[in-house]
C-alpha cells in the first residue's frame, strides 16, 4: 500500500438523544487509527457513497473543505514520514492528527465565558423566550425556577470545593463530587436527580450550539430516582371535604377551587389560567390549551362541577401556589383526613422513614391524582381518562394512579366471586 487509506463514516451516540459525528478511519500496513473529527450533523445530510456532505446542506462547502484539508494533511504527513523507508509510528500519528484537528476545529470560542456564565445565559435566554423547549414552546415559570436552583447549587459547589468547572470537566469526578455535595445539603435522591436532569438539558443545548464536544456527559449524568409516596383522596375523604361547613370565606373559596381540580384533573397552572371563555355551560364542556404542554383539552362538566362554576360566575379566585397548598392542608386537617402515612426517602444510600398524617402530604397536585384514580375506579377505560387528563404515554399516566393494596385485593376477589 502506498499512502494512507482514508475513509469517513458517521458515528452515532444514541444514549437518550441521537448525536451524529464524522469518524475518520486511517489504514496503513495492517494498522488503523479511528477518531472523531468533531463535526456534528444529521444523517440525512451525509452522502455515504461519496463520504462527503450533500450539496444541499448549508454547511456542506465548509465541512467538505475541512475533510479535504484533513486528507491533504495526512497525505503530506505520510510522504514526510516515509522518507528513507522509515515506518510510521502510530502514537505519533495520533498526536499529530489530534493537534491538527484541534487547530482546525469548528468549535466556537468559549474562552471568554465560564461554564456558569454560559449557564446564566441559558437561564436568561429561556426567560426572554429566545430559547424554547424542544417542542418549540416557552419555558414555564416552574422550570425557570428549577434552572435558578440548579445554578445556585453549582455556584456554591464550585466556591466551596474550588472545582474547575468547564464543559470538558463534566465527567465522573464532577458527578461523584456534586452528588456527594447535594447529599450533605440534605437533598433526597429524587431532588438530586431533578437537578442532574437540568444540567443534562443544559449540556444537550450547548452541545447542539457547538459550545463543546463532550458527549460523555450523556452516560455520566445519571438520575437516581426512588419511588415516592404519592397521595390521592378516597371517595369517602372527598365526601368529607365536600360536606365541610362553617368554613371561613377564604377557606371556602380554596376548598371549591380544590374540588374543581378533583372534578377536572387540571394542574394548578391550568386552574389559574381558566377563564370564563373556556367554560361552556350550555354544552357542559371546558376547552383550553394546557400551560405545561400547550396541548388542547376538552373536559366534561359534571353536575357538581357546574354548581361551583355557577356559584362563582365562572371566575375562580386563587392565591399563590405556596399559599394554596398551605390552605389545602389545613382544610383537609379540618375534614379529619388524618390517616397515618409512612413515607420513605433516601439521601444517598441512607434510608429515612417518617410517619405523617395524610393531610400534611396533600397538595394541589393531589386533586389531579384523585381525579384520575377515582375515575378509573368507576370503570372508565384508562385511554379515555388519558384523553381528558392530557397524558400522552401510559407510563406517565400510571404515576398518577393511586390504588391501595387492600383495594386491589378486594376488587380482584370480587371479580372472581361473581
Amino acid at each position: 500500500m502506498t499512502g494512507f487509506k482514508i475513509n469517513y463514516y458517521l458515528q452515532k451516540v444514541t444514549k437518550e438523544k441521537v448525536y451524529t459525528f464524522i469518524l475518520i478511519s486511517i489504514l496503513w500496513n495492517k494498522q488503523r487509527i479511528r477518531t472523531t473529527i468533531k463535526i456534528q450533523t444529521e444523517e440525512k445530510f451525509w452522502d455515504y457513497k461519496k463520504q462527503r456532505f450533500k450539496p444541499s446542506y448549508r454547511y456542506a462547502l465548509e465541512y467538505n473543505s475541512k475533510l479535504e484539508k484533513t486528507k491533504r494533511f495526512l497525505d503530506d504527513y505520510y510522504v514526510a514520514n516515509t522518507v528513507n523507508n522509515k515506518s510510521i509510528d502510530k502514537e505519533k500519528l495520533k498526536e499529530a492528527l489530534q493537534s491538527f484537528l484541534e487547530g482546525k476545529s469548528n468549535l466556537k470560542k468559549v474562552a471568554n465565558k465560564t461554564f456558569l456564565e454560559h449557564f446564566k445565559d441559558y437561564i436568561n435566554d429561556s426567560k426572554s423566550g429566545k430559547r424554547l423547549t424542544i417542542t418549540g414552546k416557552p419555558v414555564t415559570a416552574s422550570t425557570l425556577k428549577s434552572y435558578n436552583v440548579t445554578y445556585n447549587h453549582l455556584n456554591n459547589f464550585v466556591s466551596s470545593k474550588k472545582y474547575d468547572l468547564s464543559f470538558d470537566n463534566i465527567n465522573e469526578e464532577f458527578y461523584t463530587g456534586f452528588v456527594k455535595y447535594l447529599s450533605k445539603k440534605g437533598l433526597t435522591n429524587n431532588g438530586q436527580s431533578y437537578i442532574i436532569k437540568v444540567i443534562k438539558s443544559f449540556m444537550h443545548s450547548t452541545l447542539d450550539k457547538e459550545l463543546h464536544h463532550n458527549t460523555k456527559f450523556i452516560k455520566i449524568l445519571r438520575k437516581n430516582i426512588d419511588e415516592t409516596t404519592l397521595i390521592a383522596l378516597s371517595a369517602d375523604e372527598l365526601t368529607k371535604i365536600e360536606k365541610l361547613d362553617n368554613l371561613s370565606n377564604s377557606y371556602d373559596k380554596i376548598r371549591d377551587c380544590f374540588l374543581v381540580q378533583v372534578y377536572t384533573g387540571l394542574r394548578y397552572s391550568d386552574l389559574t389560567n381558566l377563564k370564563p371563555e373556556n367554560i361552556n355551560l350550555k354544552e357542559k364542556i371546558i376547552t383550553l390549551y394546557t400551560i405545561k404542554t400547550q396541548d388542547p383539552l376538552i373536559i366534561p362538566i359534571s353536575n357538581r362541577l357546574e354548581q361551583i362554576l355557577i356559584r362563582y360566575d365562572k371566575k375562580l379566585l386563587l392565591c399563590s401556589n405556596q399559599k394554596y397548598n398551605k390552605f389545602i392542608k389545613e382544610i383537609c386537617r379540618i375534614a379529619e383526613i388524618d390517616t397515618p402515612i409512612q413515607i420513605t426517602k433516601y439521601i444517598g444510600k441512607v434510608r429515612i422513614d417518617e410517619t405523617k398524617p395524610k393531610y400534611e402530604l396533600i397538595s394541589s397536585h393531589t386533586g389531579r391524582r384523585t381525579f384520575i384514580t377515582l375515575t378509573l375506579k368507576k370503570g372508565i377505560l384508562p385511554e379515555m381518562v388519558m384523553k381528558v387528563s392530557g397524558h400522552k404515554t401510559r407510563s406517565s399516566f400510571q404515576k398518577y394512579v393511586r390504588i391501595t393494596q387492600e383495594e386491589a385485593v378486594n376488587q380482584v376477589q370480587k371479580a372472581w366471586e361473581e
